[in-house]
């Protein structure tokens, strides 16, 4: 059984849920740039893959209370669950990285379309 809510507890839980997936997407893109560079010079970097494996464990508790939250809204879909947070990761791993702003127009106005298709995407299937 669902519990109807009301407008501003909705607000609140929106809120909540971006602010949550955001910072979720931010920890794991810390996590897979200090991956990257766990083999440096073919040698294992402790400090990096501790690194690495603290910010993949708190962007995974960030996840799950998000997903406390999407399900509050209706959002019960693991897919669209998922791609809440591909979106953050993909979108905050290209911010980290600086990369995003070195590539050619073209290519970012394509990653924006992706974006923007993966947003509609989002919307449409779980309205």
């Amino acid at each position: 059984m669902e519990v109807q809510l009301e407008l501003p507890m909705k607000v609140l839980y929106l809120l909540l849920v971006v602010a949550l997936t955001l910072f979720s997407g931010l920890a794991d893109s810390r996590a897979f740039l200090h991956a990257a560079q766990t083999w440096h010079n073919d040698q294992l970097s402790l400090p990096e893959l501790g690194k690495s494996l603290l910010f993949f464990a708190f962007g995974i508790l960030l996840y799950i209370l998000s997903l406390k939250f999407l399900r509050y809204l209706g959002v019960h879909s693991a897919t669209i669950q998922t791609s809440l947070w591909f979106l953050a990761t993909m979108v905050g791993l290209a911010i980290l990285s600086g990369e995003f702003l070195r590539w050619q127009r073209l290519d970012q106005a394509i990653a924006l379309g992706v974006a923007a298709g993966l947003t509609w995407l989002i919307v449409r299937v779980e309205a």
